[in-house]
């Protein structure tokens, strides 16, 4: 049986076409093949010099504040690093000394920006996950600061970004290092 047969009213395929379509047919898999071969390379290649990261579009980690009591961490386990977000000049220092007083260890003493409706308030304690008995034990030398999660921080230490409102921390003998839940807010920068 010819191809004519095959396909009534078809021309019969040439034997040049024939060749054609089987070369053209070996070249796109050996194409295909030699791209296979450069995207596991290049995959290899990513993976062990770290450029490729396999979280990327992965949903975003979220932190939540535990509704349990926690015990806060004693001062001397807790790095504090106080930044100043007001117009006041002095204030971070001034804290940070204070928090020394009280056993913290003091890390960055510095200048920091925060969102308006942040700043007009007392400040934020931004703090990972891991380390949220710290943040209670600093939330707990000015209560009325609330503590922001930032989900994918993992440095142990926590940050006090003082705002506008913010007057200095409560008297020594008003602190309790009683168990207790912290307040925290949503996260403010994400990670």
């Amino acid at each position: 049986m010819s191809d004519a047969e095959l396909q009534p009213g078809a021309e019969p395929i040439s034997p040049e076409a024939k060749e054609l379509a089987t070369s053209t047919r070996r070249v796109v898999l050996v194409a295909l093949l030699v791209l296979a071969i450069l995207s596991v390379g290049l995959g290899i290649v990513w993976q062990r010099t770290g450029l490729w990261n396999p979280s990327w579009g992965a949903p975003e980690r979220v932190a939540v504040c535990p509704s349990d009591a926690l015990r806060p961490a004693n001062p001397q386990e807790t790095k504090v690093n106080v930044y100043n977000a007001t117009d006041r000049i002095g204030q971070a220092t001034a804290t940070a000394e204070a928090l020394k007083e009280r056993g913290f260890r003091v890390g960055s003493v510095t200048n920091a920006q925060l969102p308006d409706d942040v700043r007009e308030g007392q400040g934020v304690i931004l703090a990972g996950p891991d380390s949220l008995d710290r943040a209670l034990a600093l939330q707990r030398q000015m209560p009325k600061v609330a503590i922001k999660l930032q989900p994918e921080r993992t440095d142990g230490a926590v940050d006090l970004v003082l705002g506008d409102s913010f007057r200095g921390l409560i008297r020594p003998d008003r602190v309790s290092m009683a168990p207790g839940v912290p307040r925290c807010e949503e996260a403010l920068f994400g990670g």
